[in-house]
């Protein structure tokens, strides 16, 4: 499995960053659970931010493959409540 990094890095080599077709997020993108998953580094969890040079305008590749989402389009839940220090361990 690549990791989303390896792709972006491919694409790069065979395209100019002008060549690319980019697609703009109304918010920000975040990696998907698919991203995470193909990710050997471990540097994409879903639902957290892509890395800041992608933010808010990435490859559209990455959207077709699913590795990225938007963040508007997307519900995040907060869990709210007390913990102790086992729900940290």
């Amino acid at each position: 499995m690549k990791s989303p990094q390896d792709i972006i890095n491919h694409y790069k080599e065979r395209l100019s960053m002008s060549d690319q077709k980019m697609v703009t997020a109304k918010e920000f993108w975040i990696w998907t659970e698919k991203a995470e998953y193909q990710d050997q580094t471990r540097r994409a969890r879903a639902g957290e931010q892509v890395r800041l040079d992608i933010l808010y305008t990435a490859p559209k590749f990455m959207v077709d493959q699913g590795l990225i989402v938007d963040a508007a389009n997307t519900e995040v839940k907060v869990i709210e409540g007390q913990t102790d220090l086992l729900g940290f361990l």
